[in-house]
């Protein structure tokens, strides 16, 4: 009894120790080891996976090798004497005490990690507020703990096994075995959504919109729906990305209530839309465009991107009519590919962009809107909207050629329609506050999102031009390479503001005269006072937790 006692308070010391931040880390990444594992590549990988605590269990590690457990034997023993005092003391003062410590039969080690334990639990408890509690996340955490617990009840609370698995290595190690047990136990379940699912609409004459690719899928997605707004849409709420909840979300729904159902999925490994897509067969189907945002996921190789984040929506597809933004250097290779694997579908290929069947020049571009010029075959139509960001008129071109494809709303209509087009908060937002201007793009986490923002920051007519950044997810070993063509955008700028010091300490030595790390609020404040001039602040991805913008009141565009 005193061993399982023992094995089950190691078990916890070791959950909080080091299985929780690992917990936490995978849901972050939805529960993705490729996602995880992309981190390690990067900048902050060895915060993650070699930081301090890491380094005093492998030193003691090294101790009980080197046969210094007698050191060890000695601290217990003289932790029991100081235990065993304090106990008594405590037993005068509450009675029941002998009692329960004989009922839970702990041992003077078991109480030493009870106590280190509790200790644990109270550090780590702003991390616990932020776990998400699911059905799922609560079947891991069993299957996480049990994997804990059986090791280290098998190796009979062996010290140097024990040491070895409150390693950050060992607990990936696990909860990706965790995983691979969850998958294992509830893939019969969602075969059976999927063919739920399948069953529901093919009795339903529902048209299916998919829209995928690496960047620009939620944009696309929200000018679609809202140039779509005289037919019964019904779209994906936020946050429901996974195919467990996708499915349940359409198996809830009264899909025969609607004209057009429009999904944007997001893929992080192959076959994942494929997948999908066998039970949610196409009608039609969107490729925003390709890019190494996510390269790391899919083996390093662009030819799994391209299929990963394009192709694969296609594969159940007999027929019907895909729609491909041209602006992007995959653009050739992804058209050879659907010409090469799927020549016998009738799939009408409709490309827009820059160049393509749908084409589209921008005239002139303010804050307030955009003239631009849209070329449809040997015909052009000026039009104005209020958006004025390059990609946002990229992605509304894709959402005018298939309003025009279908014949769903004439140029007249779309003319009018387009002058004040309303994106919710997450996209793009504009903000004067004082003699800053502010790009908030906070939301944007993508490689080319990055890359055209600063092409358009660097031709507005500002005074001076400021830089957040914080960073890019999921590059893998391509992120330094990719941080060094960054680091030449970045060169034309006044300032870089990096939040993060692994991405601090990168690009200070390749552009040490434009980089600033505040280290906590108040530095970025004192900072920004220093600008009196009308100013740009363009802001990449969100703010680390402790850091915002205060600049008082604010008007947003």
């Amino acid at each position: 009894m005193e061993t399982i006692n023992l094995s089950l308070v190691l078990t916890l010391f070791g959950f909080f120790l080091s299985g929780l931040p690992i917990f936490r880390l995978f849901q972050i990444k939805n529960w993705l080891f490729p996602r995880v594992l992309a981190d390690y590549f990067s900048l902050k990988g060895k915060n993650y996976f070699l930081n301090k605590k890491d380094i005093l269990v492998l030193i003691f590690v090294l101790y009980l090798l080197l046969g210094l457990e007698n050191y060890l034997h000695l601290f217990f023993t003289l932790f029991n004497l100081w235990f065993n005092l304090i106990f008594e003391i405590a037993s005068f003062i509450f009675p029941l005490l002998p009692s329960l410590a004989e009922f839970l039969t702990l041992n003077s080690l078991s109480l030493l990690f009870l106590v280190l334990t509790l200790g644990l639990f109270l550090i780590r408890l702003p991390l616990l507020k932020n776990i998400q509690i699911t059905p799922k996340a609560l079947i891991l955490l069993f299957l996480f703990l049990f994997l804990n617990f059986s090791f280290i009840y098998l190796s009979k609370n062996d010290p140097l096994i024990v040491a070895l698995i409150f390693i950050s290595y060992f607990q990936i190690a696990f909860f990706v075995l965790a995983l691979m047990l969850f998958e294992i136990l509830v893939s019969p379940y969602l075969w059976l959504l999927r063919r739920r699912v399948e069953r529901k609409l093919k009795k339903l004459e529902i048209k299916k919109i998919v829209i995928v690719g690496s960047y620009g899928k939620s944009s696309l997605k929200e000018i679609l729906v809202y140039l779509l707004q005289n037919k019964k849409i019904l779209s994906l709420p936020p946050r429901i990305n996974h195919e467990y909840s996708i499915l349940k979300f359409l198996l809830r729904q009264k899909l025969e209530n609607y004209d057009y159902l429009v999904l944007e999925l997001g893929s992080y490994f192959l076959g994942n839309i494929a997948w999908l897509t066998k039970a949610i067969i196409p009608d039609y189907v969107f490729i925003t465009g390709i890019t190494k945002q996510h390269y790391f996921l899919f083996g390093e190789r662009m030819e799994n991107v391209i299929w990963a984040e394009g192709l694969e929506a296609l594969q159940w597809m007999k027929k019907g009519k895909v729609f491909i933004n041209s602006n992007h250097e995959y653009f050739a290779k992804l058209k050879e590919e659907i010409e090469k694997n799927f020549k016998n579908k009738e799939l009408k290929i409709i490309t827009y962009g820059k160049q393509g069947d749908y084409s589209y020049e921008i005239l002139s571009s303010e804050l307030e809107k955009t003239i631009f010029k849209l070329k449809i075959g040997e015909d052009s139509h000026l039009l104005e909207t209020n958006l004025f960001y390059p990609p946002q008129i990229e992605n509304l071109v894709g959402a005018l050629t298939f309003v025009l494809e279908e014949k769903i709303l004439n140029l007249e209509e779309i003319s009018e329609k387009i002058k004040n087009i309303s994106l919710p908060s997450t996209f793009l937002q504009v903000k004067f506050i004082k003699n800053f201007v502010i790009f908030d793009d906070s939301y944007n986490a993508n490689l080319k999102g990055v890359i055209e923002g600063l092409k358009y920051f660097q031709e507005l007519n500002l005074d001076k031009k400021i830089v957040i950044f914080n960073g890019l997810l999921e590059l893998g070993r391509e992120t330094k390479k990719i941080y060094r063509e960054l680091a030449q955008l970045f060169q034309n700028l006044d300032v870089l503001v990096l939040t993060q010091p692994e991405e601090y300490h990168f690009f200070k030595k390749l552009i040490p005269q434009k980089v600033f790390f505040p280290r906590k609020q108040e530095d970025l404040d004192n900072f920004l006072e220093k600008f009196k001039e009308k100013t740009g602040i363009f802001i990449f991805n969100r703010f680390p937790r402790g850091l915002k913008l205060k600049l008082g009141n604010e008007k947003t565009d």
